[in-house]
This record gives C-alpha cells, structure tokens and sequence, in this order.
C-alpha cells in the first residue's frame, strides 16, 4: 500500500502513515479495523447476521487533520460485501 503524499483536503505533505486506531469506545480492547455488516432485513425486529472485520490502516494531515483510512486487503472486504454484506 502507497501512503498518500499529499493531504487531500489542504494539500500538506505532513502525512503521517500508516496509523492504526480503534473507531469506538468499545473496541478499546477489540482489533482496529474496519467492521462490514449486513443490512437489517426489511420488517426485521433483530439483526441476526454476524460481521466481517478486515485489518485497516490510517493516513493522518498533521496541518488539519483529515484522516483517511485504508483496508488492507480490499478484494477481500469487495468479495464478502458482493456475497451479501449489503
């Protein structure tokens, strides 16, 4: 994976990469990453599907701040979501 060389919001080139960081409180404990769950099905009182994690990496803007964040492996996450993740 290429980091990015330039921000994509203010154009600085003081791009720190790769970052890893956990998105909610309760993944404190849990792996980063970027988390994909199926849809609730329509009329569906309780969701019942379980969801795939893919190990994903940040680039952050030390001028502003803007943050992008990367899957590792995005064939993977593409092939899981074409196989009912949406």
């Amino acid at each position: 994976m290429t980091p990015p060389r330039t921000c994509a919001r203010c154009q600085s080139e003081k791009i720190m990469f790769p970052v890893r960081f956990n998105n909610h409180i309760h993944e404190i404990y849990a792996q980063p990453g970027l988390y994909l769950t199926s849809p609730k099905e329509p009329g569906a009182w309780v969701q019942l599907t379980d969801r795939a994690t893919y190990p994903s990496l940040a680039a952050v803007c030390g001028e502003c701040g803007y943050i992008e964040q990367y899957v590792e492996k995005p064939d993977d996450a593409w092939a899981k979501w074409q196989k009912g993740y949406r």
